[in-house]
């Protein structure tokens, strides 16, 4: 499947002010999301939905990625990957564990 975010395989990561006041790209890195190559797992749109309900449960339980990472025992950047639907995981036993979490303190 044809990347969604990207159109070549790479986004832009810095710009640069000219003295005209535009700005010109100045570095491409690969995109995030198909790592460069324009194709994605014929799975991605449901990896995607599902991460985007995990993201919203962790906002509605008020907590920050790093806070949820920590409180996961995961890396912030897997946490987020997963959110994106980035990560090949499951989504649902982390959303257990979030709906498990005791926060009254």
């Amino acid at each position: 499947m044809k990347c969604p975010d990207c159109e070549n395989g790479t986004v832009i990561g810095f710009f640069a002010r000219m003295a005209d006041g535009t700005t010109k790209p100045v570095v491409k890195l690969p995109c995030p999301c198909c790592q460069g190559t324009c194709q994605v797992p014929d799975e991605m749109p449901e990896r995607r939905a599902a991460g985007k309900q995990l993201h919203e449960l962790r906002l509605s339980r008020r907590l920050g990625l790093r806070q949820a990472a920590e409180l996961l025992g995961m890396l912030p950047s897997d946490l987020c990957n997963l959110e994106h639907g980035r990560s090949g995981a499951p989504v649902e036993p982390i959303m257990e564990k979030i709906r498990a979490l005791d926060l009254t303190h």
